[in-house]
């Protein structure tokens, strides 16, 4: 059966929306990073390794508190 919110409800989760699909862009963005890192060379993973540590910060800063 379908459960209908009760009458002058509010989704609280509705208004946090934008930092969930924010949090999966950017680990999207960290995945692709990893993919990148296991094909150069040596010498330019350094930089890629930073910018991972970046995005993996950055993307769990954006979970709202649920």
């Amino acid at each position: 059966m379908f459960h209908y919110p009760k009458k002058d409800s509010e989704f609280k989760l509705a208004t946090d929306l934008w930092l969930v699909a924010l949090f999966g862009a950017l680990r999207g963005i960290n995945e692709w990073i990893d993919m990148f890192s296991l094909i150069q060379s040596p010498a330019t993973r350094m930089p890629l390794k930073i910018i991972r540590s970046v995005t993996l910060s950055l993307s769990f800063a954006c979970l709202p508190d649920i």
